[in-house]
């Protein structure tokens, strides 16, 4: 699946309800996605809660990729909605408001550690952008090379992988701050197949089919925290004693990582004891999930 959010207006009206509302995960069917489902796919922040939204109501530019959306939710509980070239924002009731419009077609980069709005240019994957709640919009890097699977660091440093096999971080002038590589034949054996994510802990997060990974950049050491590279299933626990099938991108809070599954199984993982927790999406309290 796509790392960004696509899915058709109809099933966007679907998008994030309140998650103490939340139904338990159906059988894989031919359905709008959930709200927990299109949040996560998104990148947004797991705790943030919001009303059904209604994004007919906005006359989004007529083009053959104007399906395909992607978007970011800040703390102030906004949501950020692109059809790659225009940018709105909606509030947690629903109302919205138009931020920038004629933007070179873009996708929105999802980030749980910074509240504005990055992008990502589609043409080449090479320029990310930053823009503000009010409109306004600057370069944060533009590189010779694509940006695969990119993140913005609390210090505003890029992450991304220019290879499954390769780790980087740039500084925000696009010097190499510190690099890492994996694979067959290496100490450290992984494989990137989804967008980095920067945690609040100063570590890089991702996840690779049956894994989930923390990339600690001072010590230059990549390891398994969750799951078991050549192993897969569907079993909580802890560490490597954890089964997963085929992880998406990981979504992080303070304390926890949060993953979903091509299945709809949704996990949370302890960052401090790698517990790794099913989720049955009725009834959650939010206040366990920060």
């Amino acid at each position: 699946g796509h790392p960004f959010l696509e899915c058709t207006t109809t099933s966007l009206q679907w998008l994030l309800s309140s998650l103490r509302e939340l139904p338990m995960a159906e059988p894989r069917a031919k359905r709008p996605k959930t709200c927990a489902e299109a949040g996560l796919a998104a990148g947004l922040k797991p705790e943030l809660v919001f009303r059904e939204l209604d994004i007919d109501q906005v006359q989004w530019t007529s083009r053959t990729d104007s399906e395909k959306f992607s978007a970011h939710a800040d703390s102030d509980h906004n949501l950020y909605v692109s059809d790659t070239s225009r940018i709105v924002c909606f509030d947690r009731h629903g109302r919205y408001r138009s931020v920038l419009s004629g933007v070179e077609p873009h996708h929105i980069v999802p980030n749980g550690t910074v509240d504005y709005v990055v992008i990502l240019r589609k043409s080449d994957k090479q320029k990310l952008c930053k823009v503000c709640s009010d409109g306004s919009m600057s370069t944060i890097l533009e590189t010779s090379s694509p940006l695969y699977g990119p993140d913005i660091c609390l210090n505003g440093d890029v992450v991304h992988h220019p290879s499954t096999s390769r780790l980087e971080r740039r500084s925000p002038s696009g010097e190499l701050a510190s690099s890492i590589e994996g694979g067959r034949g290496k100490v450290i054996s992984f494989e990137a197949n989804s967008y980095l994510t920067a945690g609040q802990d100063g570590h890089v997060y991702f996840s690779s089919k049956t894994c989930v990974y923390r990339w600690n950049s001072q010590e230059r050491t990549v390891e398994c925290i969750a799951g078991h590279p050549k192993a897969q299933g569907r079993r909580d626990g802890f560490g490597s004693d954890a089964r997963f099938t085929h992880l998406k991108r990981p979504v992080l809070t303070k304390k926890f990582a949060y993953v979903r599954e091509n299945d709809n199984r949704f996990c949370r993982v302890d960052l401090e004891t790698f517990e790794v927790t099913t989720l049955l999406l009725r009834g959650i309290d939010p206040s366990q999930i920060e």
